[in-house]
């Protein structure tokens, strides 16, 4: 793609960093591209290599996203103007040149009406991707060099924290666990006592020197979520893919302050138990911004 330098975007949504190159060449050594596959099972995978090094020593990630799930991958790769090259073990491989096209396109972000000027072409090679648990696959020999999928991390999301403090109506919960070899966080958060809720769980783990992360997302209705007036408790049933339920209590002993039998399937870990390990956290009052449907 012939792009040189990256720099640091934090990323959303599943709580991890991305490397975005600017579109000015010569400013720093590097190189940078990015490409999207359709997925099965209404996966959409999009691809970022990077690097900051005259030897091509970078990284990629590898966002598969569907309707309200989705896995950031991060692996080790060997990024230049001319090839990306990334072994992701029993996830898959990718090992493909650029050919340019010799035209110039335009691309924006989903969320402004900028565009940006890039050299255009295909990377061509070797494209597969196997989820965990078979939740999704693609493959492919040649894919449209992109720079969307980096304007589009500057987009900033739905349903976050617009403001807090005692007197609001609304609540949010929100625990953090530990596990070996992993960590999880469960929240929920409604504007108000009779309103729909919103819930959301993460999981950051490493498997054969791959960091992962994955997510989910989904809205219940008000009983899916209740708390008292002087949030003495919280208590959460949210639907699919959750199951079960649990309950917090911020002044009970920390060992039985998170209790029940709460678990979600995420893409490619599937039963997850959300109540295991010491938790830290608590219940807070919020306004949160418009939750989608």
């Amino acid at each position: 793609m012939k792009r040189r330098a990256a720099s640091a975007l934090a990323l959303l949504a599943l709580a991890a960093a991305a490397l975005a190159p600017p579109l000015a060449r010569g400013d720093v050594v590097g190189a940078a591209g990015a490409f999207t596959l359709r997925g099965s099972n209404g996966y959409r995978i999009v691809v970022l290599a990077s690097s900051r090094r005259a030897d091509g020593r970078g990284e990629v990630i590898v966002f598969v996203g569907g309707r309200s799930a989705g896995v950031s991958y991060f692996a080790p790769a060997n990024v230049t103007d001319a090839h990306i090259e990334a072994d992701l073990g029993r996830l898959g491989t990718f090992a493909v040149k650029f050919v340019a096209s010799g035209e110039t396109k335009k691309e924006g972000s989903s969320c402004s009406h900028d565009r940006a000027s890039f050299e255009a072409g295909n990377y061509e090679g070797t494209i597969e991707f196997r989820g965990e648990e078979n939740y999704t696959q693609a493959s492919a020999t040649s894919v449209a060099a992109e720079i969307k999928p980096f304007l589009d991390l500057l987009c900033p999301g739905q349903g976050e924290v617009v403001g807090s403090g005692p007197g609001l109506p609304g609540a949010q919960l929100k625990v953090r666990t530990m596990l070996t070899g992993q960590r999880e966080s469960f929240t929920a958060g409604k504007n108000t006592p009779s309103s729909r809720a919103r819930f959301e769980a993460t999981i950051f783990e490493r498997r054969e020197g791959i960091a992962i992360s994955r997510g989910v997302e989904t809205i219940g209705g008000a009983s899916a979520f209740e708390y008292d007036s002087r949030l003495s408790f919280g208590r959460v049933k949210p639907p699919s893919p959750f199951s079960g339920t649990a309950v917090f209590r911020p002044g009970a002993p920390r060992s039985s302050r998170w209790r029940g039998n709460l678990s979600v399937d995420f893409p490619g870990h599937s039963n997850a138990p959300l109540t295991a390990g010491r938790p830290s956290g608590g219940l807070s009052r919020v306004r949160l911004a418009p939750i989608g449907s």
